[in-house]
C-alpha cells in the first residue's frame, strides 16, 4: 500500500480449497486514492479508472447519461440516523424540550430528501424508516411512528417552547453523508432553526459524540454487522454514547439484554423503540444503498456471503 499510488491486491492462484468459496472474479484490483468527486468522474469518463463506489445521487444521475457508463445500486443494511441532545450534555439546551425535538423531525420532508439526495433513493433501494431498527433484526418491534412532515406544526411547537424566532444549532455530520446533512439543515432553516453543518471525520465524530459535544448528529451506520436490536440500542444509547437520559430506554435495554426468549425480548424492546419515537430522541432517517458508477465492461454483483456488504471480490468482467 502506498499513500500516493494506492493499494494493489491480486488473486492467489494456488488456492486449493473449495474453488467456489469466495474466489475473486477479477485477478488484479488497484485501488486509487482520488478524494475529489469531480476528479473521480473525470477519470472514469476518460478510462483512467473503471469503478467508483459510494457515488452521491446527483453525480450518479449525471454519470448515467454518459456513454460507456453504468450505474449499479445495491441495498445495504446501513442507515442514516439523527440523534439529538435531549439530555442537555451540550451548552445548547433547546433540545431538552420534547416540543423542540419533535419540531426538528416535523420540519423534515424525508420523502423528498430520500428521493433526490440519499444515494439509491431515486431507485427505491434506500427507504424511509419508521423505527430505530431494521425489521429483520432480532428484537425489532415498534408500534409508534415518528412525527409526520408538518412544517407549520413545527413552527407552532417551536413558538410554544419559547423559540418563536427559532434558535442556533450546530449539526455534526459524518463527512461522507455531508450532502444529506446539508439538505436536512436546509429544511430546518425553513422553520427558523439556524443550522450550521459541521462535517467531520469518523475519528472526530466519535471523540465529540462520546465527549458530550454534539447538539445534533448524523452518521451512516452499518447495522448489518450486528443483526440484533440490543446491540444497536447499546451502540447509540449506552454509556457515554447516551443523549436521552431516559429511564425507560435504559431499563428496557437492561431487561431485554437479560431475556433470551426472542418474543419476550421483542416485547421489551418495543417499549424502548416506542419511547424513542414518542419522545423524539432520535430518528432512523433512511436506509442507505451503495451506488457504483462503472465501465459497461464491468459488473458489480451482490456479495455471495454477506448480505448488505460489498467487497472487491464482487467485481466481475463481462
Amino acid at each position: 500500500m502506498d499513500r500516493n499510488k494506492g493499494v494493489i491486491v491480486e488473486r492467489f492462484e494456488e488456492y486449493k480449497a473449495n474453488p467456489q468459496y469466495m474466489k475473486a472474479l477479477v485477478k488484479r484490483v488497484h485501488g486509487v486514492p482520488i478524494p475529489d468527486r469531480q476528479s473521480q468522474a473525470a477519470e472514469l469518463l476518460t478510462g483512467g479508472i473503471d469503478l467508483i463506489q459510494n457515488v452521491p445521487a446527483d453525480n450518479a444521475r449525471d454519470l448515467a447519461t454518459k456513454p460507456g457508463i453504468n450505474i449499479t445500486t445495491h441495498p445495504t443494511g446501513a442507515f442514516i440516523y439523527i440523534v439529538m441532545d435531549a439530555k442537555g450534555r451540550t451548552k445548547n439546551k433547546a433540545m431538552q424540550d420534547r416540543r423542540v425535538r419533535r419540531a426538528v423531525l416535523m420540519a423534515l420532508d424525508r420523502d423528498k430528501i430520500i428521493k433526490f439526495i440519499v444515494p439509491g433513493g431515486d431507485t427505491g433501494h434506500s427507504k424511509k424508516m419508521m423505527g430505530f431498527c431494521f425489521d429483520y433484526m432480532v428484537g425489532c418491534k415498534y408500534s409508534v411512528d415518528p412525527p409526520k412532515y408538518d412544517p407549520a406544526g413545527a413552527k407552532k411547537l417551536l413558538a410554544e417552547a419559547g423559540y418563536p424566532n427559532g434558535f442556533d444549532l450546530e449539526y455534526t455530520v459524518f463527512n461522507p453523508i455531508k450532502f444529506v446533512g446539508e439538505a436536512i439543515a436546509g429544511e430546518l432553516r425553513k422553520v427558523g432553526i439556524r443550522t450550521t453543518v459541521k462535517p467531520v471525520t469518523i475519528g472526530v465524530f466519535y471523540k465529540t459524540w462520546v465527549g458530550g459535544k454534539t447538539e445534533m448528529v448524523s452518521v451512516n451506520y452499518p447495522a448489518f454487522t450486528f443483526p440484533d436490536s440490543g446491540n444497536l440500542l447499546d451502540t447509540f444509547f449506552g454509556g457515554p454514547r447516551d443523549y436521552t437520559g431516559s429511564d425507560v430506554v435504559h431499563q428496557g435495554m437492561k431487561d431485554g439484554g437479560a431475556e433470551f426468549d426472542p418474543v419476550k425480548r421483542a416485547a421489551i424492546y418495543e417499549k424502548v423503540f416506542n419511547e424513542i419515537n414518542k419522545e423524539s430522541y432520535a430518528l432512523a432517517f433512511s436506509s442507505l444503498s451503495t451506488v457504483f458508477a462503472h465501465s459497461k465492461d464491468l459488473e458489480v454483483l451482490p456479495d455471495r456471503l454477506a448480505k448488505g456488504a460489498y467487497f472487491i471480490n464482487d467485481y466481475k468482467w463481462k
